[in-house]
């Protein structure tokens, strides 16, 4: 899973940054051409690393509608042969599973990351189970145990998605809770076990095997001050922050340096 993020992110970042640059260069000439099309098959690749990236062919087409000095059917043409490009392998996988299993969909991961993660974190929330618990409550209304959700058949995605979104616009108050706990847990906790290893911040692993004695808890659910002391204790992670805020106030520097050259 870590490599996947590594190389999915390398290819969005490198189809972004050539998108900008096209636009910056401001010129509708072969390099440009050249330049959407290639961004394209960034995108179309990072969308087989990462089901995530299915919303990228959007942004393929935006550099050839903001290119200057070029015709609205030739921009147009271009941004309909960038999105062309860069949801073919999406499309193209779809198609794949759909003679396989029979059910129109690019991936099963966000129905079971929805249901069985976020749609369990919103009841736990509400309840006085323990998250292991609502995650297991949810398995058997669902008739698909939670140790195995890995296996979870495509057929069951759209109740999943049913089901979670039943639960989530019930309260959306929780959801909104939750959801922002969330992004301030990720924030400041590790998700990744190996990292949260290497810096020395715990040995909690929140997506940790099913199959093993420790089960899975979700990520917010646990106690956040003392997850803040523990990233305080770290000392590989207090160098890095501190690397950071020094870098931070450097390039400040040399900036307030440059303005107050300019001025004179």
């Amino acid at each position: 899973m870590i490599m996947s993020d590594i190389l999915f992110q390398a290819e969005v970042v490198a189809g972004i940054v050539l998108a900008l640059w096209i636009i910056w260069r401001g010129q509708s000439d072969r390099v440009a051409f050249a330049g959407v099309l290639i961004a394209a098959i960034l995108f179309a690749m990072a969308t087989m690393v990462r089901p995530l990236g299915i919303v990228l062919p959007l942004f393929a087409a935006l550099p050839a509608v903001l290119l200057p000095r070029l015709s609205w059917r030739r921009a147009i043409c271009m941004a309909l042969l960038a999105f062309a490009i860069s949801s073919s392998t999406p499309f193209a996988w779809i198609a794949r599973n759909v003679q396989r299993t029979g059910v129109w969909v690019l991936s099963t991961d966000g129905p079971i990351d929805l249901y069985y993660y976020k749609a369990a974190g919103i009841r736990w929330y509400r309840g006085n189970k323990s998250y292991p618990a609502v995650q297991d409550e949810l398995g058997r209304e669902l008739g698909w145990p939670m140790q195995q959700f890995t296996d979870v058949p495509p057929s069951l995605q759209h109740e999943m998605i049913r089901r979670a979104l039943k639960i989530i616009l019930h309260d959306p108050v929780a959801s909104a809770n939750m959801t922002l706990r969330c992004l301030g847990w990720l924030a400041i906790v590790p998700e990744r076990g190996s990292l949260d290893g290497v810096l020395g911040t715990g040995t909690v692993t929140p997506y940790s095997s099913v199959a093993s004695a420790s089960r899975p808890r979700f990520a917010a659910s646990g106690n956040v001050t003392t997850r803040v002391h523990e990233m305080l204790r770290s000392p590989l992670l207090t160098a890095l922050v501190a690397v950071q805020c020094f870098d931070n106030g450097f390039c400040m520097d040399r900036r307030g340096a440059r303005a107050g050259g300019s001025r004179s």
